[in-house]
């Protein structure tokens, strides 16, 4: 089904011993408008469906590049180097879909 009512994707960040890490603002935003975004995370996201809802069903791909700062809050939210990220897709306030990875961050 094409998502249409205000899709948002929530992205969250854990350790894998399962604490939860604040979302960093100068990493990402951790709530994305699928449709009608205006930040430049929701813009890039958004691309392949012009920013517009619906969304029609189908499978989508996007690429993610992060740079971390060289500060004391980037070595506290890395930790041990493997962060588990979480993506979940509400529509109409309804998860539709999640899907979670570990993420090795190396130097």
């Amino acid at each position: 089904e094409p998502l249409d009512a205000d899709p948002v994707l929530y992205v969250s960040f854990a350790r894998p011993d399962g604490t939860e890490l604040r979302c960093p603002d100068y990493i990402s935003h951790c709530e994305l408008k699928l449709c009608e975004g205006t930040k430049i995370d929701e813009l890039q996201l958004s691309r392949e469906w012009h920013n517009k809802c619906p969304i029609p069903a189908g499978d989508y791909t996007t690429r993610v590049s992060v740079r971390l700062l060289d500060m004391e809050s980037s070595e506290e939210f890395i930790g041990d180097g493997r962060v588990v990220v979480t993506f979940i897709i509400e529509n109409g306030g309804e998860i539709v879909d999640c899907v979670y990875f570990t993420v090795d961050v190396e130097e």
